[in-house]
């Protein structure tokens, strides 16, 4: 279990490593002692560890890197410093700090099997050579030439369907669209596609191949998510349900947040990590202060917390919530202080983040 998990909500990956070296308040490539099986982005804190290893909450630094280096995260702009939840925002970090993931985006490389065929025209399970996305030549007896096997540059498409000419052997292909066909004859090459399958896939021996899958891969890769904050301090009435009134952006690349409904609208189906921390200032002492989670207007999460003195009171919680496309999200707050109470306005103490873990 993550060691940070004790001062703030288990985060989905447990990687864990520590710092290779001193960094600044600016740095945005940091080194760490392991990246072995991290994803090319994702969102991670650093943070000094006290005398009895518990996390000196005052160092803790949320960090959002976009790219891998020999044993260091990069990050695009010293926005990427810093962000929502850190203590004091961007900080100067020592070597030996740890590093642990908090919002992990794998990007693996997808495999594929270069198989031959035996004489009777069957697959020969003695001879198949795994690749990453590669295009070969055929022998005139129909068995692939290793030697003239191109590996291919990001990920391919095909235009329209194909008849492979030659006395090629392939699997039977059913036929889900009408209009022209593409014909490729012995070495013409294509590099485009954007044809797609019916809606129900095609099944090519046992395997059900939709592109719908792609699309909302490359959803999760890139638009499926934001994170944004409550600019200004709120008034919150005593027993009272009330939106947080998150009004400000961290960052929302698929425009999928609402600014003036304070809501969250999930672009695809699929399961979604929603964060969230709000923060009220001047409480009342043993009164209860709750934050919850919304879907579609009916409240589904909650948490609360019961305040121990006058001076603040936070609420944060996180949950794996299944949203089909164009349900959305918001966080609501409750208290029973027999008078209103105020939200922290600022990013430090509010946050409300969500993104696409898996379709």
């Amino acid at each position: 279990m993550s060691t940070i998990s004790k001062i703030l909500p288990a985060p989905p990956n447990n990687f864990s490593t520590t710092l290779s070296a001193d960094i600044t308040a600016a740095a945005l490539s940091i080194g760490l002692n392991s990246i072995t099986g991290l994803g090319s982005e994702g969102v991670g804190v650093i943070y000094k560890k006290k005398t009895d290893g518990t996390p000196d909450e005052t160092t803790v630094e949320f960090v959002h890197w976009t790219g891998l280096g020999t044993n260091t995260i990069t990050l695009t702009d010293t926005g990427d410093r810093g962000i929502s939840g850190s203590y004091n925002g961007a900080q100067a970090h020592s070597n030996g700090d740890t590093f642990e993931v908090w919002v992990h985006s794998s990007y693996y490389p997808r495999d594929f099997a270069l198989v031959e065929h035996a004489a009777d025209g069957t697959h020969d399970p003695t001879k198949v050579t795994t690749r990453t996305a590669f295009e070969t030549e055929h022998k005139t007896d129909n068995t692939h030439d290793s030697t003239k096997v191109a590996m291919l540059a990001g990920e391919q498409t095909l235009t329209g369907q194909k008849t492979f000419s030659g006395g090629i052997k392939t699997d039977t292909i059913a036929e889900v669209t009408t209009g022209a066909k593409t014909t490729i004859s012995n070495g013409i090459k294509t590099d485009t596609v954007d044809e797609k399958t019916a809606d129900a896939g095609v099944t090519v021996d046992g395997c059900l191949i939709k592109d719908g899958n792609v699309a909302k891969a490359t959803i999760l890769s890139t638009t499926a998510k934001a994170a944004a904050y409550v600019s200004a301090s709120q008034t919150i009435s005593s027993n009272t349900w009330t939106k947080v009134n998150f009004d400000t952006e961290h960052y929302d690349p698929g425009n999928n947040f609402d600014t003036t409904n304070k809501r969250f609208t999930a672009p695809v189906a699929g399961y979604y990590l929603i964060t969230s921390l709000i923060g009220y200032s001047s409480v009342q002492d043993q009164k209860r202060y709750i934050s919850a989670i919304y879907q579609n207007g009916s409240r589904i999460k909650t948490f609360y917390t019961v305040a121990s003195g006058t001076t603040n009171a936070y609420c944060s919680l996180s949950a794996i919530v299944y949203l089909d496309a164009n349900d959305y999200v918001e966080i609501w707050t409750y208290h029973d202080a027999t008078a209103s109470q105020s939200l922290d306005g600022q990013s430090l103490f509010s946050d409300f983040s969500v993104h696409l873990l898996s379709v």
